[in-house]
């Protein structure tokens, strides 16, 4: 029996299982640094809540599809198809100076999708780039504060 013949609705479907059964955790976060097939959708969204520091930013949140290429094998542990994974721009940093690197990944993420929604309104775009499939080369690297992080950088973009 696999975990996609379990009756979930029946607690004994679950009791009769085995541990092999049952689904493992997938990865989550940033996969490793290659070319991929993703779903995107765009939003605003409250970070930090109930805190002084609590802010409406814009975010893209992906679904991997596909896993073109890895440029290193021995990371294909650390992604799986339907992972998972959301990148945040911040418009302004800590200090309440701009964020020009903010906005301008931000600039350079909705860029491809401009032309295909008729618009360079921010608003708009944001508002519209919902479920959209693109391919994309994403190189990650370790966060220098939090080693537990990872940072990304996306680019050749192509709306599919």
């Amino acid at each position: 029996m696999s975990s996609t013949e379990l009756d979930l609705d029946d607690i004994n479907s679950l009791l009769d299982a085995t541990m092999d059964d049952l689904d493992d955790l997938p990865p989550v976060g940033v996969p490793p640094s290659g070319h991929y097939n993703l779903t995107v959708s765009f939003g605003i969204e409250k970070v930090k809540e109930g805190t002084k520091e609590e802010r409406e930013l814009p975010v893209a949140r992906y679904v991997i599809d596909a896993i073109n290429e890895l440029k290193d094998e021995e990371e294909r542990g650390d992604v799986a198809i339907g992972q998972q994974f959301m990148e945040f721009f911040y418009l302004k940093k800590k200090t309440g100076e701009k964020n020009t690197f903010g906005i301008g990944t931000l600039k350079e993420r909705l860029k491809p999708h401009a032309e295909r929604f008729g618009t360079t309104n921010i608003g708009e775009l944001i508002n519209q780039v919902k479920q959209v499939s693109i391919t994309a080369s994403i190189k990650r690297t370790q966060n220098k504060m939090n080693e537990d992080q990872y940072n990304m950088q996306m680019k050749d973009i192509v709306l599919l």
